[in-house]
């Protein structure tokens, strides 16, 4: 499992999955892992939802989910995470060597997010 959620960590910061995970990209999943384990059991946003019941689909499960690979550069906006956690970085990339590739392609897709100062 661990390795599962590393190689997805590392998939969404745009690294190839191939190769070792740097100390930022570990810090990440640290930080995402406590915030499962400590914090509190925040709800899915509804869009994120599978309405796998039309009472589901009647409560708003799935409505307005955009898929990404449908838009161009396969990347829409939206949000991912519950309303309490939107604003929380869990990786940010340094402006060293190819983090700052990354880097440049998170502000570029997400600029209300991602700004020069690190949060």
């Amino acid at each position: 499992m661990q390795s599962a959620a590393l190689k997805g960590l590392v998939e969404a910061s745009g690294s190839d999955a191939r190769v070792a995970l740097n100390a930022l990209e570990i810090a990440a999943y640290a930080k995402a892992k406590e915030q499962v384990k400590n914090g509190r059991n925040e709800p899915v946003p509804l869009h994120l939802r599978n309405p796998v019941a039309e009472l589901m689909k009647a409560a708003g499960y799935g409505k307005d989910y955009k898929y990404a690979h449908n838009y161009e550069g396969h990347f829409i906006e939206q949000q991912f995470l519950p309303d309490a956690l939107k604003q929380k970085h869990f990786y940010m990339p340094s402006a060293e060597g190819f983090e700052n590739t990354v880097l440049a392609r998170l502000k570029r897709l997400w600029t209300h997010r991602f700004q020069d100062d690190k949060k």
